[in-house]
């Protein structure tokens, strides 16, 4: 699903590493599926990425998967949550 199709409002987000990444660790098919643009992220903090890049957001990746930073408060996908959304979005709710 697009997320453009969802009719909620788009961020502009960013992607980066974590300080000891390397921006080959990030999947090409993440980058190329979301369409964000990979930022290199040197020693700056994610606050001075974000600013720096104009974004919305700022997501990392890491070893275990991607972290979206947006507003301080910090995302990221588990795999037991998804279950329970599939589940109530089949329910209708």
């Amino acid at each position: 699903m697009n997320l453009a199709d969802t009719g909620m409002p788009r961020l502009s987000v960013v992607v980066t590493t974590s300080q000891s990444g390397r921006a080959d660790d990030i999947p090409a098919a993440f980058l190329a599926e979301t369409g964000w643009p990979l930022v290199a992220r040197g020693r700056r903090s994610l606050a001075r990425v974000q600013e720096e890049a104009g974004a919305d957001a700022v997501a990392v990746w890491m070893p275990q998967g991607p972290r979206l930073f947006v507003d301080g408060e910090v995302f990221y996908f588990h795999p037991s949550m998804a279950k329970n959304r599939l589940s109530r979005h089949r329910k209708g709710l």
